[in-house]
């Protein structure tokens, strides 16, 4: 458990950290004129920002559903 618990960690980390990347990378991209490049770095936040979702909607839906 406490492997999982660090495992976990680690990956909310990194999603949330794409996410916030791809947001400023994108600003810059796109005030620099550089339009496949913002594209890129907005496809970035978005998955980002699904993922840090779906990880907060996977962790409410196995909160629920623990044995009891």
């Amino acid at each position: 458990a406490i492997v999982a618990s660090i495992i976990a960690a680690i990956t909310v980390t990194i999603v949330v950290c794409l996410a916030i990347w791809g947001a400023a990378k994108y600003a810059d991209f796109n005030q620099s004129g550089r339009g496949v490049a913002a594209a890129g770095a907005l496809t970035v936040s978005i998955f980002g920002l699904v993922a840090t979702f779906a990880i907060i909607a996977l962790t409410i839906y196995l909160m629920i559903a623990a044995p009891k």
